[in-house]
């Protein structure tokens, strides 16, 4: 017998298989409502978990820091770090971990959003521990010294490692009218 010589080279692909139709989804409905105090807030009801994601929006971000950049991003770490109402951080974070909750707070160009999410069963506490935070921030000097520090420490890495960064700095001060 003889044997069949092996093809070279990679064997030849295989075809995916076609695409199906997309299926059509539909958005749950956004509900506007407002507060007594004049704040708006929208609902987006979903049963597919019992989870509850709140976020809160505030329409300033880096944007807004003028001569000072980085003091949205600072101020909205602080946020977290600082404190609120009668809780030092470390009781804060104690009470979010407590009912199984993860607090984060992102600041973007045009926004600062503090994001709090909970089963449904600890939103009452939630919402307390979220309206603390935005409405009875300690900004506790002590953590805005260590906030500054780590920045300080982390900008300085930055501008001896990263190109990225140093291109950023460059488009910041031309955008916002910086001085070199």
């Amino acid at each position: 017998m003889l044997a069949t010589p092996k093809p070279k080279g990679p064997p030849p692909k295989e075809q995916p298989p076609g695409s199906s139709p997309a299926k059509e989804y539909r958005f749950p409905k956004v509900v506007w409502s407002e507060l007594p105090t004049g704040l708006r807030f929208a609902t987006i009801p979903s049963q597919a978990l019992p989870i509850v994601q709140i976020r809160v929006v505030v329409l300033g971000g880096k944007a807004a820091d003028g001569e000072h950049p980085g003091l949205a991003a600072l101020t909205g770490q602080l946020l977290k770090d600082g404190g609120a109402g009668s809780m030092s951080s470390r009781e804060l974070v104690t009470k979010i971990e407590s009912i199984g909750g993860s607090l984060s707070i992102d600041t973007s160009f045009d926004s600062t959003v503090l994001s709090l999410g909970v089963t449904k069963d600890h939103l009452d506490e939630a919402l307390d521990l979220l309206g603390a935070v935005v409405g009875k921030p300690r900004l506790d000097q002590g953590e805005l010294e260590k906030l500054k520090k780590r920045e300080v420490d982390r900008t300085t890495d930055a501008s001896r490692t990263s190109g990225r960064w140093a291109a950023s700095m460059v488009l910041y001060r031309d955008l916002f009218s910086l001085p070199s």
